[in-house]
């Protein structure tokens, strides 16, 4: 038995008190989906972009923060002071980041033929590289293991 008779449907208080609770309804689904969807999307973050607490992460749209992520990745000790460990990156480049949001990419100007020849022969190759091979970042531990490979092949760097 419903708790509003069908002909009291009809009257311009119970559609009001049916758009209310639709409403409620709607807006008690996004209030408890906002929460699973953040967590989502800050799984594909690390101590860059962390505290953004976006539903897009900004890396996706974004090359500069594709390109500090990236930085994070590769010159990050895992082991001596974790990803928010700067250290290596400015010893190895000589800069003074204080950390890794803060860094600015410089693009330098290219023009000329040559340019525009290896850009054709570089889209040309990716045109023909296989879809699991299409990827935005990097894997640390792909480069790990690549890296102790390389070392077992060339034993020192002479040999590389």
């Amino acid at each position: 038995m419903p708790i509003i008779a069908m002909v009291g449907r009809k009257s311009l208080k119970s559609k009001l008190f049916f758009a209310l609770l639709y409403l409620f309804c709607v807006l008690g689904s996004v209030i408890f989906t906002y929460p699973f969807l953040l967590m989502l999307s800050s799984s594909t973050t690390n101590s860059v972009d962390y505290q953004d607490f976006k539903l897009v992460p900004r890396f996706y749209f974004d090359d500069d923060a594709l390109y500090r992520k990236y930085l994070n990745l590769k010159y990050t000790d895992r082991y001596r002071g974790g990803e928010k460990n700067i250290l290596p990156l400015n010893s190895l480049y000589k800069t003074d980041y204080p950390a890794y949001k803060d860094i600015t990419p410089i693009y330098p100007e290219v023009s000329g033929e040559g340019v525009k020849a290896r850009l054709t022969d570089y889209e040309h190759f990716l045109s023909q590289l296989a879809p699991e091979y299409w990827t935005r970042g990097l894997n640390y531990y792909l480069l790990k293991d690549y890296r102790s490979e390389e070392k077992m092949r060339f034993k020192d760097i002479e040999h590389l």
